[in-house]
């Protein structure tokens, strides 16, 4: 997926606060980018649901999408600071 495509897509926004941007959309704001971030949930476990039912994508810890076989993970098109990434 290109950048151009990435932020094109809804997205899925992990946020304990409610917020709807975070570490992705400062490292997209470097390169005067933004994405459509369409659903902030508090927790990471959900994501795995919801993107099964939606066609929506998240930014995700790799680790965690190692137990979910049936998701489509492809690589960043971008460096995003932290832990490392995949999307889903």
């Amino acid at each position: 997926m290109t950048l151009e495509q990435f932020c094109k897509q809804e997205h899925i926004l992990v946020s304990s606060e409610g917020n709807f941007t975070g570490v992705t959309d400062e490292a997209l704001a470097k390169l005067s980018l933004t994405r459509r971030v369409g659903m902030s949930v508090n927790s990471f476990q959900v994501i795995p649901d919801i993107l099964r039912v939606t066609d929506m994508i998240a930014v995700v810890p790799h680790r965690m999408v190692l137990t979910n076989n049936d998701l489509i993970i492809l690589p960043l098109p971008l460096k995003v600071p932290g832990f490392t990434k995949s999307m889903a």
